[in-house]
């Protein structure tokens, strides 16, 4: 029973080599790692700021912090952080960091009091 789960073992382990040869994939590779595409930014970081220069136009992205966020432009399509900041509600968690690291955009708020993700 024994030289039969090590026979088997054999056989998987290389037939899975045969895999990785006839794809090609190199697993020793030291060339450095391609950047994923940017959901709803098309790849590039030209699309996304332009998406969102675009919305901001619009009057659908009021973003709360000194460089505006990406995550919402990503995630929904608008931006109503700073109206929600002014409110007392919570800001999207890329702002919120951007706030405790002092880079807030709105005039009169103490990065103490700004709310995160999970807010009112």
């Amino acid at each position: 029973m024994r030289h039969a789960k090590v026979c088997l073992a054999i056989l998987l382990l290389g037939a899975s080599w045969g895999c990785t040869k006839q794809t090609g994939t190199d697993y020793g590779s030291t060339a450095p790692p391609t950047a994923a595409p940017t959901p709803g930014g098309g790849g590039a970081t030209g699309d996304l700021a332009a998406l969102k220069t675009k919305l901001a136009t619009e009057g659908k992205y009021a973003c709360c912090i000194k460089s505006p966020c990406d995550f919402c432009a990503r995630s929904k399509g608008s931006c109503d952080c700073s109206i929600d900041l002014k409110a007392g509600r919570s800001v999207c968690g890329e702002c919120y960091k951007a706030w405790q690291a002092g880079n807030g955009n709105v005039a009169g708020v103490d990065p103490a009091t700004v709310k995160g993700p999970g807010g009112p």
